[in-house]
């Protein structure tokens, strides 16, 4: 298992690096119908919701590493008004090798959202997020990875 794990790190390392070249919107990592999401599918205690991680990277072609104050700014005005209720930003160091075999390593920020699985204008607001980051810091794209999460308070 661990060794899974290590490579599913590994790629998701490459698709950041290969994020900083151009930007796509993979239709697979839209959140799923309502249709086919059932609300009490934990096992356990919890609800179920949606999860989505966005690796937002640091480095920026040419310049500074995007600020302590740049990224908190954007939290505020882009981030806040589309989930209100609350996200998480994580620390991440990570990196990727390049088109020409060059170790690159980069810090990044990952936004943790947790959300209502019905809800069907997460995914529009996710995206505006992902090209806002992507036009304001000079980001190839945004990582997005989602999945299903049972959450307790």
């Amino acid at each position: 298992m661990r060794a899974r794990g290590g490579a599913c790190l590994a790629a998701l390392a490459l698709l950041i690096a290969q994020g900083c070249v151009e930007s796509r919107t993979l239709t697979a990592a839209m959140p799923a119908p309502a249709a086919s999401i059932d609300p009490r599918s934990c096992a356990g205690p919890g609800t179920l919701y949606r999860r989505t991680e966005l690796f937002l990277g640091l480095s920026r072609p040419g310049r500074e590493p995007v600020t302590i104050g740049e990224f908190a700014r954007f939290l505020k005005e882009v981030v806040t008004p589309r989930f209100p209720d609350g996200f998480t930003v994580l620390e991440g160091h990570g990196q990727f090798r390049d088109r020409h075999g060059t170790i690159v390593r980069e810090d990044a920020r990952i936004v943790v959202l947790l959300y209502d699985p019905l809800d069907r204008t997460a995914g529009a607001r996710i995206e505006t997020i992902r090209r806002a980051y992507a036009q304001a810091f000079r980001q190839g794209s945004v990582l997005r990875a989602d999945g299903n999460a049972c959450v307790s308070f």
